[in-house]
């Protein structure tokens, strides 16, 4: 986090911000609920804060983030944000896992095989939506890079020439 001290206020005072910005992910106005979406993923791209709420949280955090956000998409089908032209997290979304990618250490990121094939096959629908498709590239592209799993989209065979 850039300024400590304010950092150090927000993981003393989890009980107090961290509810009522999970509740504006339920919240009646789609605007409300995509600025609530933007701002926990600012708290995710933070690799060093985001594991001190989630030590502070006796280690609760990332449940209690991921129920919240698929309570909020069961609840809001209809303004899915990945699905909308219109968003501009229907843009972004590919660079969430780049910067995770980029900037959480490597045991953070050793992911359950089928975890990042998954991360993968989502970059790779990414890839076919024109609004979508350079970020999706270049989260691809620094996760293959990083994680060193092979892309069937990146993937080039040799010739039987260069044998």
């Amino acid at each position: 986090m850039f300024w400590p001290l304010i950092g150090d206020l927000l993981v003393c005072k989890l009980n107090y911000w961290l509810p009522p910005l999970l509740l504006t992910l339920n919240n009646r106005y789609a605007s409300v609920r995509e600025e609530g979406c933007c701002v926990l993923a600012y708290l995710v791209c933070s690799y060093p804060f985001f594991s001190r709420l989630h030590q502070y949280s006796r280690r609760l955090l990332i449940c209690n983030l991921t129920f919240a956000l698929f309570d909020a998409m069961d609840c809001h089908l209809e303004t899915y944000i990945a699905d909308r032209k219109d968003s501009l997290v229907a843009r972004d979304w590919p660079l969430y896992v780049y910067y995770v990618a980029k900037y959480w250490p490597d045991f953070a990121m050793e992911w359950n095989l089928l975890y990042q094939r998954q991360v993968l096959a989502l970059l790779q629908t990414g890839l076919e939506r024109k609004i979508a498709r350079r970020n999706a590239k270049a989260a691809i592209l620094y996760l293959v890079r990083r994680t060193k799993r092979i892309c069937p989209l990146l993937t080039a065979w040799r010739t039987k020439d260069d044998d």
